[in-house]
């Protein structure tokens, strides 16, 4: 699998993420996926527990995902891949925008490559400045 063939993975995720139904983005992920998403403080480790994730994230309006920055790390049978996106949805007439972070993990499987696992968190707003002991 070619790096582009890996975000192909990811771009068809994002696209799956903007249907009137989660049925196409719960196809990615494999049967023993695991999702922490974003807006979810649950473990998800099973297909409905996926499903009843993005069902409830596919009732938020105008919703899109933009993938800002990716990086993908390739195996020979999986891939990491790791960035940064912006949620993008309508509450209220109003437009939220979240920005948050990712990474994946890919597995090659018989049926193709699949989500073995997705992290998903909000970019913290307030933060502290890291610096080394050089």
């Amino acid at each position: 699998m070619s790096a582009q063939e890996i975000k192909d993975v990811i771009a068809r995720w994002a696209s799956a993420f903007e249907e009137t139904h989660s049925q196409d983005i719960c196809k990615l992920y494999a049967n023993d996926g695991v999702l922490l998403g974003t807006l979810s403080p649950f473990y998800r480790d099973t297909p409905e527990l996926i499903k009843e994730y993005f069902d409830g994230l596919f009732e938020l309006k105008k919703r899109s995902v933009e993938i800002t920055e990716i990086n993908v790390k390739e195996y020979s049978d999986s891939a990491i891949l790791d960035g940064f996106y912006t949620f993008h949805w309508d509450s209220s007439g109003q437009q939220i925008d979240l920005d948050s972070r990712f990474t994946f993990v890919l597995e090659k499987q018989s049926t193709g490559w699949l989500i073995a696992h997705h992290h998903s968190s909000a970019l913290p707003k307030n933060h502290i400045a890291v610096c080394s002991d050089d």
